[in-house]
């Protein structure tokens, strides 16, 4: 696949990020941290030249150091790339999300007992058959055990229970898709993060540390469709609280607002 080119940030990084990149760890692991740092911007503000730049470093991680890690994180940058910008930088979308099938596969096969990277399969598998629905033969069995393979090894991994939620959220009512299902599910997703944050766990480390505002965001979009407002919008600020600057999360308010004006 034939690497995107950069275009400038719509943003400068913020003095203290700067300062950690420059004092930071080197290597994969260093390239991992930063862009982790990097996606995490640019998911919430919609900046996909911060995505790219993420998933640029992330595959020059694997490339130093081909591990299931790394691997994870290209993966992960693959498929950002593929769901962050606008319907003309996303046209190559379907091939994004081969690639990280790929890259996700690839970090199995150094650590098949990974219970994110599991998830993550089963995520991207789901949304292939979304843009081609006779993949559904082959790759939904396939998202389906990768997912209940995640929920086997880590039942209570917020991400876990976010992925799952969001592919419930997305599939058709009749092949199990249902929003109450949904909400359910990040309404468990929230209070796993929750208890998550409470362990203290190093961030240092170069494992997955998205999702807790994603969740809330998705929580308030699900409260919302039932015209639970209250609900929606307390999710929302939370989602906020997580994410200061979430697009996605500051855009529902006003759908909010015009259905309750509109008598929803």
């Amino acid at each position: 696949m034939e690497r995107e080119r950069l275009r400038p940030a719509d943003e400068a990084p913020d003095d203290a990020a700067a300062s950690a990149d420059a004092r930071g760890p080197t290597g994969a692991r260093g390239k991992v941290l930063r862009g982790r740092r990097l996606i995490a911007r640019g998911v919430y503000r919609e900046n996909r030249g911060r995505v790219v730049e993420a998933a640029t470093l992330f595959e020059q991680a694997a490339e130093e150091e081909p591990g299931a890690r790394p691997w994870y994180w290209v993966g992960y940058g693959r498929y950002r790339v593929a769901t962050v910008g606008s319907k003309q930088e996303r046209r190559d979308k379907n091939a994004r999300i081969s690639g990280a099938i790929t890259a996700l596969r690839t970090a199995l096969e150094h650590d098949g007992d990974d219970a994110e990277t599991h998830a993550l399969l089963g995520l991207c598998q789901s949304i292939s058959i979304s843009h081609r629905p006779y993949r559904a033969l082959y790759r939904g069995p396939a998202a389906g055990a990768s997912l209940g393979r995640a929920f086997e090894l880590a039942p209570e991994n917020p991400r876990v229970n976010l992925i799952h939620a969001f592919v419930v959220l997305n599939k058709p009512a009749i092949i199990g898709g249902s929003e109450r299902a949904a909400a359910r599910g990040f309404e468990q997703a929230a209070r796993r993060f929750e208890a998550a944050s409470r362990s203290g766990r190093d961030r240092s480390e170069m494992r997955p540390d998205w999702g807790r505002a994603e969740t809330h965001m998705l929580l308030g979009f699900c409260y919302l469709k039932r015209h639970e407002y209250a609900g929606a919008r307390r999710a929302l600020e939370r989602s906020l609280e997580f994410a200061p600057g979430f697009v996605r999360a500051e855009r529902l308010p006003a759908r909010l607002q015009a259905e309750r004006t509109s008598g929803g």
